[in-house]
């Protein structure tokens, strides 16, 4: 059996964006403009490994006074969200792996976020492999992203399990032959395990 796990929402879970952080910090205009970049075309084309977001985001960390530069700033951002890393789940992933269950990330995720989530956390450790939008060119929500798995990856979609927080993410997956499961919280991850015998 193969689980695949989403990152932010499943293995992350911010209170808050780290623009509200930078906004307690006396940035006032974080939120406006990060909120504005994270939610656009050009970000995008970051998720799926046709664009750099260092450069991308520089006009909008301009916008908001932020003078450090692209690498800082995400250094900063970085370090903030994995503070939230849930430690239960990542408990239970260490259980499933004593018990032979091979276990994949799976996210929508830009390059550097990813280098930086796999360097600088228990992930390298934890996981079997990473399946990301910016290496394969597709969202999670697109069908070409299954394919790529399925196809080239010699993951049988009718033995892999996928649990990720968004609905549009899960339909796809569906869509190839993958039991997905909505993810809520961990009470009700737990629940799932149980009635999969695991």
């Amino acid at each position: 059996m193969v689980i695949l796990f989403d990152i932010d929402g499943v293995l992350i879970h911010l209170p808050f964006y780290f623009s509200k952080e930078l906004e307690n910090r006396g940035y006032k205009l974080a939120s406006a403009f990060l909120d504005k970049f994270f939610h656009s075309e050009e970000y995008l084309q970051a998720l799926v490994g046709k664009a750099d977001v260092k450069k991308l985001i520089e006009p909008y960390l301009k916008k908001m006074k932020w003078e450090k530069g692209a690498h800082e700033y995400f250094i900063k951002q970085f370090n903030f969200e994995i503070q939230y890393l849930d430690r239960n789940m990542l408990s239970e992933i260490e259980r499933l792996n004593k018990k032979g269950v091979k276990c994949f990330l799976c996210t929508d995720q830009e390059q550097h976020r990813l280098k930086f989530l796999k360097e600088r956390t228990e992930f390298k450790s934890l996981f079997n492999g990473c399946f990301a939008s910016s290496d394969i060119g597709f969202r999670k929500c697109e069908k070409g992203f299954w394919e790529h798995i399925i196809k080239k990856n010699n993951i049988n979609p009718f033995e892999t399990i996928f649990f990720d927080d968004r609905e549009a993410n899960i339909n796809a997956a569906k869509g190839e032959g993958v039991k997905g499961f909505l993810f809520m919280d961990f009470a009700n991850f737990k629940k799932n395990l149980f009635e999969l015998g695991l």
